[in-house]
């Protein structure tokens, strides 16, 4: 995907989410399982021209009533074109479930599953040789991500997978921050997305060796170690990242513990524009997912041959190019930074500390460390407490949602600052002339004004890049420095609302703070060490990037995920 731009003649900017893509490379693979030689055109309009085909002859995809054809567009890539007038009230397109790419579907196809019935049998019989573990083959034993990345790269280079030509037509590289150059991610130094991007990698490597190398190494006849890949990992990621749906729309119910999302072919290759609306109806069992234009479109009727848009719905900059590859413009007020605080010292004093927030709802996490003898005493536990993270963010347009409101998650920031600066009850502030409010609000703007400073180290050479014409717009480097400025607009207001925040309200969460102290804390919770604002980077814990599209994944050695949201990069 390319992060090119256009603006329409009403000035609404959109963004596409198809590259220009490279001619593909044919993986060389050996043994019985090996397709037969694809001798067919490899260029992108061969592509497109064959998936049109298959979009026009599949049974249950319906888009005879717009003629829908996916075509090249300068600026976008690829993207949807309707052959009629799209009024309001028409169906646009009809996608039958069973052709929706789904968990429960690729744990059932047959073209996959064999493929991986017959590598685990091989292995099995060769285990003795490869010192192969059970635990990583087969589909029990594949994550349920992995299992479906897998199916999208077996589907992409076998023809006779019933997504052949769709995953074919997709592109082979794009431009989320995973594709970039450690120059290109230099520009993201000292943020929560470079953590995403460091967890997500770490993650697709981890998986890769667990789960893909044991298949490539014990069977490499159905499992070519030219196709199954780590790149190609990276592909089905990024694939799946920026075009997954929710569940319900491919007519699947919540899996407990895991909202892996769906991929509805056609419907995913619409592009996104600001204010563009669409009607999703989803059908009873057994049937489909619809897209219909809705009786009140905004914007009229869709002329014949014009570009279909949908909203992606509003995200955070950090959403757009974790997911997307680009940053829409005007996005001020949905951007978001994820902060933590974070100290040291002895266990049970940081213990009883955790204990005191838990009281609050705020939630915070101890470490064990090693444990210092300091001058021939006893030995004490030395370990690490976590407080938050903590979603800043400014307020919502609707009045109910008092939870996204910035001033609500300062106070949060604030209440667990002075816990964590207060010992047995007491604040630890002895600068006279100053209530112990005022001087931890005063020590927390000094700890944000250093995060706001770090960042802005990237600001002169934007400026400097932008004076010599050297920041293309659409850009990789144009998109981090739109995702940097917005992360420094942001911080500017944290600070700007922490210095001005009255007395009377500092003392009224310094109660609290107390209060919650007060029955946790002793004399011996003393000890702790300076306090410390960082980002999620720095705490070595998993970004949640925010709202209900996404979720917080934690990664162990094996590659399992767990998850408390909806999948990551699904649309609303």
């Amino acid at each position: 995907m390319t992060a090119d731009c256009c603006t329409d003649s009403e000035g609404v900017q959109s963004r596409k989410r198809h590259c220009a893509d490279k001619p593909r490379t044919k993986a060389a693979a050996s043994g019985s399982s090996k397709p037969p030689q694809d001798t067919r055109d490899d260029s992108i309009s061969s592509r497109v021209d064959e998936f049109q085909l298959w979009l026009d002859t599949t049974p249950g995809i319906d888009s005879a009533s717009c003629s829908l054809k996916v075509v090249p567009i300068q600026g976008f890539g690829l993207g949807v074109i309707s052959g009629a007038d799209i009024v309001p009230g028409k169906q646009i397109v009809h996608v039958p479930f069973s052709l929706c790419v789904t968990a429960e579907f690729v744990s059932s196809e047959p073209s996959f599953c064999a493929r991986l019935d017959v590598a685990t049998k091989r292995i099995a019989e060769r285990r003795p040789e490869t010192g192969t573990s059970e635990e990583a083959i087969g589909m029990a034993a594949l994550p349920l991500r992995l299992r479906i990345w897998l199916y999208m790269i077996h589907a992409r280079w076998d023809k006779a997978a019933p997504h052949h030509v769709y995953f074919r037509m997709c592109p082979e590289t794009l431009d989320d921050p995973l594709w970039w150059s450690e120059a290109e991610l230099s520009e993201l130094k000292g943020t929560n997305l470079l953590a995403a991007v460091r967890t997500e990698d770490d993650m697709l490597t981890r998986l890769h060796r667990r789960h893909v190398q044991p298949l490539t190494e014990g069977s490499p006849e159905e499992f070519p170690p030219a196709v199954f890949n780590r790149q190609s990992l990276l592909w089905a990621s990024s694939t799946w990242r920026s075009r997954a749906y929710p569940r319900f729309l491919a007519g699947c119910k919540k899996m407990k513990g895991h909202e892996m999302g769906a991929l509805l072919p056609v419907i995913d290759s619409f592009n996104h524009q600001k204010g563009a609306c669409i009607e999703w109806r989803v059908g009873p069992p057994g049937t489909g997912i619809s897209a219909w234009a809705p009786l009140d479109m905004p914007g009229g009727p869709i002329p014949s041959g014009q570009q279909i848009f949908i909203n992606y719905g509003p995200k955070s900059d950090e959403e757009w190019l974790f997911n997307y590859g680009f940053c829409p413009g005007g996005n001020k007020m949905h951007n978001r930074l994820e902060v933590a605080l974070t100290c040291v010292g002895p266990l049970h004093a940081l213990q009883s500390k955790a204990k005191a927030m838990s009281k609050l709802g705020i939630g915070a996490f101890v470490r064990s460390g090693v444990k210092e003898i300091d001058d021939g005493r006893q030995a004490s536990a030395v370990a690490s407490l976590l407080a938050g993270p903590f979603l800043l963010r400014r307020a919502r347009e609707h009045a109910h949602d008092k939870g996204g409101r910035l001033v609500d998650a300062l106070d949060d920031v604030m209440v667990a600052f002075m816990v964590l600066s207060s010992q047995g009850g007491k604040n630890t502030g002895s600068r006279e002339e100053q209530s112990p409010a005022c001087i931890s609000r005063d020590d927390l703007v000094r700890l944000f004004e250093g995060q706001l400073n770090s960042l802005t180290t990237t600001e002169r050479p934007d400026k400097q890049a932008e004076q010599a014409e050297q920041l293309r717009p659409g850009s990789r480097q144009d998109f981090a420095r739109q995702y940097m400025f917005g992360q420094r607009d942001l911080l500017t207001a944290v600070t700007q609302h922490l210095a001005s925040t009255e007395q009377k309200d500092l003392i009224a969460m310094q109660r609290r703070a107390d209060a919650a102290a007060a029955k946790s804390l002793t004399s011996t919770s003393a000890g702790v060490s300076a306090l410390r604002l960082i980002f999620a980077e720095e705490a070595d814990i998993a970004v949640c990037m925010g709202g209900a599209s996404h979720e917080r994944m934690h990664s162990d050695d094996s590659g399992e995920m767990s998850s408390d949201g909806e999948e990551r990069g699904e649309r609303s």
